[in-house]
């Protein structure tokens, strides 16, 4: 031990406080030290102060050298849905390539933690180097102690660099994790993109301050790099955004689509006052280190165009991936109660990247009984299109769906590829909005069916037996085996004496050998 370092809240009545000493034992090293101060916490005074240890045992701290102290920026974004926000109090731990600083409560004098808000803190530490994760948790105190984070940012000013930790998660309470779920332990970015293929990406759009530039559209974005796109996402949230002059910023996860090359802009052209002046894009992504910057300052509507594309910094990327028109087309089953009115969406993974979540949708009635709906998907070129993801949101009447087989067509590989599904999309008690998800994977013989199989998990009960890093498995049988897939859900996995279940999609293997 070194120094200690001591704060008062100083609040309260008689908030001064004279400290005399402070003792410390560790258990890790026999160590006992007194660190002396005999002197006052106050405002005059200061409320947080340096203590030295007494090793020559004359009473007096003996002051030594402490190494560079770095005061690091920590920003929060809780969720913008309802319930997001927490009264409890917050604390963060940061662990690097060269230490860590130990768990720090989160607070000044703002009302923090409320639902889409981001909320700053100074941390003072020694350096840990670069950011390789971070634990953050609350002591679930108060009413309504839920909190559903959506990331959190460290900028560590001797690097000058800042660490996206992405989460998107509850940390709440449960039965089968007691207050353990009140904690996560997040990656930094960069870590966490190579180990699942997926990013967080902080999205801010500055509508122009010229008269009439807001508009009530709907917006949405599609961002494009080498590793693919991240799918149309509809720029949403409580506030009232694109009005004039106005900064808004909003977050999501999906693929990493690696360094974003260009984004597409499209407004839905609906309600009042529904063109809409841009200045320009602004794209974090928790994989990358640099902030890219999409400049465009013009219309967006039925005059000039309801659907643009930028360059990053305004100049065109002669090395960009291609961007192809897809043909998509779904069959739905011939049997009662087949049809759905949800909405439905595609992922389409191939041998050169992956299109991220895209909607299905033209004017037409879609997904009716015994119908094939023909839809356009335009994004990067992924090759030969390995496998899709199939889903709709539940939404409507009779969301249930009956799926009968998925055709993609690649323009690039001049190739059809076929998808049988034969199977219902719908919620279940079993697997919750799991159920209205399928995984199809091309390649499936004649007349050869995709088996479901349902997987249990089960953690020891051993100090530090849980993970957060992403499980994948194959299943080996007589004859073959299903394929590397991912163990996913909407729950909190892989924790202590914890059993998950999972469930996918695979060909038949016969008997099963080994996994």
């Amino acid at each position: 031990m070194k120094a200690l370092k001591v704060k008062s809240s100083n609040t309260g009545l008689g908030a001064a406080w004279h400290l005399a000493k402070v003792e410390v034992s560790s258990s890790a090293t026999g160590e006992k030290l007194v660190f002396p101060f005999h002197n006052w916490f106050s405002n005059e005074n200061g409320t947080e102060h340096v203590l030295w240890p007494d090793r020559d045992g004359d009473g007096t701290g003996d002051v030594g050298e402490l190494g560079s102290l770095v005061k690091y920026r920590v920003s929060t974004y809780t969720a913008d849905e309802r319930g997001a926000g927490t009264d409890a109090n917050v604390t963060i731990a940061l662990h690097g390539t060269k230490g860590f600083v130990g768990a720090t409560r989160l607070e000044n004098a703002q009302n923090n933690f409320e639902r889409g808000r981001k909320d700053e803190f100074e941390i003072m530490g020694t350096d840990v180097g670069e950011l390789t994760h971070v634990d953050i948790a609350h002591d679930n105190s108060l009413l309504g102690s839920a909190w559903k984070l959506d990331q959190v940012e460290v900028f560590h000013p001797k690097l000058q660099r800042l660490f996206i930790f992405p989460c998107h998660d509850w940390l709440q309470v449960t039965d089968a994790e007691g207050l353990d779920g009140c904690k996560k332990t997040l990656r930094e970015g960069a870590l966490a993109a190579a180990d699942s293929g997926t990013a967080s990406y902080k999205v801010l759009v500055q509508t122009s301050d010229i008269r009439g530039a807001g508009t009530d559209s709907d917006i949405f974005i599609c961002l494009f790099g080498p590793k693919g796109d991240s799918g149309e996402r509809l720029l949403d949230s409580s506030a009232n955004d694109f009005e004039r002059g106005k900064l808004d910023t909003f977050m999501f996860s999906g693929p990493d689509v690696g360094e974003v090359q260009r984004i597409k802009i499209r407004s839905s052209n609906t309600g009042l006052g529904s063109s809409w002046h841009l200045s320009h894009v602004d794209v974090f992504s928790s994989s990358m280190p640099e902030m890219f910057h999409f400049p465009f300052n013009n219309w967006v509507d039925s005059k000039h165009g309801l659907e643009q594309y930028i360059w990053r910094d305004g100049t065109e990327d002669v090395n960009a991936a291609a961007l192809v028109e897809y043909r998509v087309t779904v069959y739905t089953s011939d049997i009662r109660g087949a049809g759905t009115d949800a909405n439905v969406s595609i992922e389409m993974f191939g041998s050169k990247g992956a299109v991220g979540l895209t909607r299905l949708e033209t004017s037409a009635d879609n997904f009716e009984r015994n119908h094939a709906d023909m839809f356009v998907v335009r994004g990067t070129d992924i090759g030969d299109v390995e496998h899709v993801v199939i889903s709709h949101d539940n939404s409507g009447v009779g969301p249930s769906w009956h799926c009968q087989q998925v055709d993609v067509f690649n323009p690039s590989t001049q190739r059809t590829y076929t998808f049988p599904c034969n199977a219902w999309l719908e919620k279940t008690k079993e697997k919750g909005m799991d159920g209205c998800r399928k995984e199809l994977v091309f390649g499936m013989q004649e007349g050869q069916e995709l088996c479901d199989y349902k997987v249990e998990v089960h953690t020891g009960d051993v100090r530090g037996a849980g993970t957060d890093s992403n499980v994948e498995m194959c299943v080996f049988g007589t004859k073959g085996d299903t394929g590397m897939h991912v163990l996913a859900n909407s729950r909190n996995n892989f924790e202590r004496n914890k059993e998950d279940v999972f469930f996918f999609k695979a060909p038949d293997i016969g008997m099963m050998t080994d996994c």
